[in-house]
């Protein structure tokens, strides 16, 4: 029903010099334990009786999801902003002015989304890079991929883009990085303190402005050390995050040239499936 609905959908006008965005991210699906892929089933076969609601202890998992991969490919208009554009409209910043007019955001056009808990991720990015090329066959549009940085699905693109030889940009979603961020945040400052929120907007500045993310990871884990941190597990798992990705994250230079950084219109397709 969800191709049928694409394939019979009149496709909205597009500008020439539209973007043409991939995203792509994965939802837990609660199945049937006899749906389960292997190793969750024997899991799930095995676990105690769980009370009801059921009570996990930290880091425990239920047992109950398999994964669906889904994938997003639309147009919009190239939007260019500065860093303390971005740094304004997080709320997580408390850097909003609601005293100044917010930019009119261009609207994704032609946006097409699925998903499928049946078939491998590799799989449905193909599709998605299938449509892609539909759209643009002579591969003249800007092309850009949204993903959170999960690394199976990162070898899924870089096959694709081997395979169909196409020129795209990759960039790892901010919002995720954000998450990130606090939690290294909280070793250094209390929860919810100022002092924490300003650590953030500190480093989210450094990277919007240009920083290398490898010299913001390093510095993190010198003051982690410098002040002898004991509980620093989060900084250094985000200074890993941020090392492993640091290719994907060139913020500055994606938003001089109107790319989005955040992977919203993935999200809500998550959400709602």
């Amino acid at each position: 029903d969800v191709m049928t609905f694409y394939k019979d959908r009149k496709a909205e006008p597009e500008a020439t010099d539209a973007l043409l965005v991939l995203s792509f991210d994965a939802a837990g699906i609660v199945m049937r334990h006899d749906s389960l892929r292997a190793g969750a089933r024997r899991a799930a076969e095995n676990a105690e009786p769980a009370p009801f609601p059921p009570k996990l202890k930290t880091g425990e998992k239920p047992n109950r999801k398999r994964m669906a991969q889904v994938a997003a490919v639309y147009g919009v208009a190239p939007f260019i902003r500065t860093s303390e554009d971005i740094l304004g409209e997080l709320d997580c910043t408390g850097l909003r002015d609601t005293s100044k007019p917010t930019a009119k955001r261009p609207r994704p056009t032609n946006k097409g989304v699925w998903a499928s808990v049946k078939r491998a991720s590799s799989a449905v990015i193909d599709e998605a890079f299938q449509e892609a090329l539909r759209r643009d066959p002579e591969r003249k549009r800007t092309w850009v991929v949204l993903v959170d940085g999960h690394a199976d699905q990162l070898r899924a693109v870089r096959r694709a883009v081997a395979k169909y030889g196409v020129q795209l940009t990759i960039v790892v979603d901010l919002i995720h990085l954000i998450e990130y961020l606090w939690h290294a945040a909280y070793c250094f400052h209390a929860a919810g303190s100022a002092e924490a929120r300003g650590w953030v907007v500190e480093k989210l500045r450094a990277l919007l402005g240009g920083a290398r993310p490898s010299d913001v990871a390093g510095g993190m884990r010198r003051s982690a050390t410098l002040r002898k941190l004991e509980k620093r597990a989060a900084v250094d798992k985000c200074a890993a995050y941020m090392i492993k990705l640091a290719a994907y994250m060139t913020y500055s230079a994606a938003i001089a040239r109107g790319l989005p950084i955040a992977t919203g219109v993935i999200e809500g397709a998550c959400r709602h499936l």
